[in-house]
Formats: structure tokens, C-alpha cells, sequence
């Protein structure tokens, strides 16, 4: 019957008998304390006939109190077993779209709904960890488009740029788009470089600019701080004089 459990031999046991019957298993060592206590139960005492299946040994207390239950944990074992079996596996589809869509795509000027087949993974704030993550990634992705792009023979025109890489854009075009439209294509890998070279150097500007301002700032505070100490200097110096003055009214009045 289909989806039924195979049921094994011992090949160490003399006669081969089932592997749930042995005493080289766990299970047969449950069967065989509960066929023990059965004995023991309707004779009164153990049997004195010797077991086929081989000499005795010892067996668990944890295995007897399983041989009362009747076996009981096997069971919810295989149950469970063929619970995860029978559960349904969820599928990706249009009208359940459980990762979500991908976003960025369009085909002409329509966007493009493609089903993610899998979570997206959070963002990676450590940039050396994902700079290494962004080149072994991409080098992947443009194996697997030079392999589609081989294989039917399209049109395939791929660019990437890191926002804290020190090296230019990566082009990859297709064997056919470089045949059919080399200069288009060697053009559009230039512009691209362009566009984030101005990306990069506009992120860097924005750094220099906050580290100018940051400078700017540090040198107001110490200048603050200057004029209060000599604000305190002078009050101090006029405290003084104050105290002088009136130690020499004191003394003339008297």
C-alpha cells in the first residue's frame, strides 16, 4: 500500500527476524520487555524457553515503561511523520503573493509585477560585509545572464555600481546585443558610469561638506569657550577690584 512503513530485517540476529522485534534496536528491546512482562503476567514467572531471536540483554527502564504504554511514542512518531508528509507546501502564486512583488521593474513604460520567491533579507549596515556580499552576488548574477543570454540568444544588458565602491560601474552585454548594437550598447555602459561616478562624487561632496561644517562648528565652540573664559577672567578681576575699593573706604572712614 502506498505510503505504508517498510518494515526491516536484522541481518545479525540468527532467523532475520522483523528489527522491531530484535534486541539490537530500541524498538525490539521494548518489544521484548513487553513480551517479558506478558510472560511474566500470565505464568507467573519468567519462561524458561530460550528466545530465537538471540540472548537476552539488559533493557532500559525508560523502554519498559514505553512497552506498557504499548508503544505508544512510536506511534505518535509515525503520526507525526506522516503529518509533515501530508502538509500542504505553499506555493507562490499571483493570488498569493506572500513574499510580495519586486519593485523597479517595468516592461517599456508599464510596470512589470514579478512574484518574489523567496523574504527579502535585511538591510546590511556593515559596509566592508556588504561590499563583499555585493561582488560575490553580482558575479553570480552575471554567470547566470551570460548562460541565459547564450542559450536563447537575447538581448542582455546588466549594470552595477556600489555606492562605496573605489572602482567603476560593471557592464555586462549580451554576445548578441554587442553584435547587433555595439556602439548603442558601449554607450550606454558609458552613461551609466556617468551617472554613478556623479553619484559617488555627490555622496563624497555631502561627506566633505558635513565634515566642513563639523569643523565649522568645533571652532565656533572653541571660540565660545575663549570669550567665557575671559568673561569669567575679567568678572574675577573685577570682584577683586570691588573688594579693594571697599577695604580702602572701610579704612579711610575709619
Amino acid at each position: 500500500m502506498a505510503g505504508a512503513k517498510r518494515l526491516r530485517t536484522c541481518r545479525r540476529c540468527p532467523g532475520h527476524p522483523l528489527q522491531v522485534e530484535c534486541c539490537h534496536t530500541k524498538e525490539g528491546q521494548a518489544f521484548l520487555a513487553a513480551l517479558t512482562i506478558k510472560e511474566t503476567v500470565t505464568n507467573g514467572a519468567p519462561s524458561d524457553v530460550e528466545s530465537p531471536v538471540g540472548p537476552p540483554v539488559p533493557v532500559d527502564p525508560l523502554l519498559l515503561a514505553q512497552a506498557e504504554a504499548g508503544n505508544g511514542e512510536d506511534g505518535d512518531s509515525d503520526s507525526e511523520t506522516e503529518d509533515k508528509k501530508k502538509k500542504k507546501r505553499v506555493r507562490v502564486s499571483a493570488s498569493n503573493p506572500i513574499y510580495g512583488r519586486v519593485e523597479g521593474c517595468v516592461r517599456g513604460s508599464v510596470p512589470c509585477e514579478l512574484l518574489r520567491t523567496s523574504k527579502l533579507r535585511t538591510f546590511m549596515p556593515d559596509s566592508s560585509l556588504a561590499t563583499r556580499r555585493y561582488n560575490r552576488e553580482l558575479a553570480a548574477i552575471i554567470v547566470r545572464a551570460e548562460r541565459l543570454s547564450r542559450e536563447v540568444g537575447c538581448w542582455f544588458l546588466i549594470n552595477a555600481q556600489y555606492r562605496y565602491s573605489g572602482q567603476t560601474a560593471v557592464t555586462y552585454a549580451s554576445p548578441r546585443l554587442r553584435q547587433d548594437a555595439p556602439d548603442d550598447t558601449a554607450d550606454l555602459g558609458r552613461r551609466f558610469n556617468r551617472l554613478t561616478n556623479g553619484l559617488v562624487l555627490a555622496r563624497q561632496k555631502d561627506a566633505q561638506d558635513l565634515v566642513k561644517q563639523l569643523q565649522e562648528l568645533e571652532s565656533q565652540k572653541e571660540e565660545a569657550l575663549t570669550r567665557a573664559s575671559a568673561a569669567e577672567a575679567a568678572l574675577a578681576r573685577e570682584r577683586e577690584e570691588n573688594c579693594l575699593m571697599g577695604a580702602l573706604v572701610s579704612a579711610v572712614g575709619k
